[in-house]
């Protein structure tokens, strides 16, 4: 994950750089002396701190991020991605004043409709939830959810959907809801194969040993190696 958001300041920069100087050459064919000069000394400032963060960036990625072995894992459809992200960024700063209100507000209008898709789908997510558990079922934020047969609760169903880097979304990563409540992880498999598809994940989190109901615990996810690791903790 750090290796993308590397590459994607470097990409930016770099192509930040090719624009500034770009126009900088444009700006030779200027008949004004006047405002070509102001426009070249500005433009060449700006060449050379983009160029700055260029050479900073890609420095970092290989001494403590090993980026030359992710760029070879590359498929072509991330260079794909990674050319049309350096082609977006030349437009803005080479057409800065037409472009980047447009590139803005478009890129406005993804995040909201992005944002409320996923509001409607997950609703709200909370950092830690409250729950009660009875031997035979679960009540979480005023809903009940019981077990067939009033066999013994063993885990909580959990339907998340975890957003890829690439979509730039500037939004919590990980989004889930409770979907249910099973005795056993494998009937949770078995009547989830159907709902699973290009994002959605099924999520199965164990309850802890209980031995007196009811038991009210609050549950939170704690984020180790890329995981998010559910944590248990025993309320009064």
């Amino acid at each position: 994950m750090v290796q993308f958001y590397l590459i994607l300041i470097a990409v930016a920069s770099f192509a930040a750089t090719k624009a500034c100087c770009f126009s900088l050459l444009i700006s030779l064919l200027l008949k004004n002396t006047q405002k070509k000069e102001a426009f070249a000394k500005g433009r060449f400032s700006f060449a050379c701190v983009f160029f700055s963060i260029f050479i900073s960036v890609f420095t970092v990625g290989i001494i403590f991020f090993d980026i030359i072995e992710y760029i070879k894992s590359f498929s072509m459809l991330k260079c794909i991605y990674f050319v049309f992200f350096a082609f977006i960024i030349f437009l803005i700063i080479f057409f800065y004043k037409k472009v980047l209100p447009i590139v803005f507000i478009l890129y406005v209008i993804y995040v909201s409709v992005f944002l409320i898709i996923l509001t409607k789908n997950f609703g709200k997510q909370y950092e830690t939830i409250n729950l009660v558990i009875f031997e035979n079922k679960v009540e979480i934020d005023g809903k009940t959810f019981f077990c067939n047969d009033g066999k013994k609760v063993n885990f909580l169903v959990f339907e998340k959907i975890t957003l890829p880097e690439f979509l730039l979304l500037p939004t919590r990563k990980n989004w889930k809801q409770l979907a249910g409540i099973s005795m056993t992880e494998e009937s949770v498999e078995k009547s989830s194969q159907k709902k699973i598809n290009f994002f959605l994940e099924i999520d199965v989190v164990p309850l802890p040993n209980v031995d007196f109901y009811p038991a009210e615990y609050r549950l939170s996810f704690k984020n180790e190696l890329n995981m998010q690791v559910p944590v248990f903790e025993k309320l009064l």
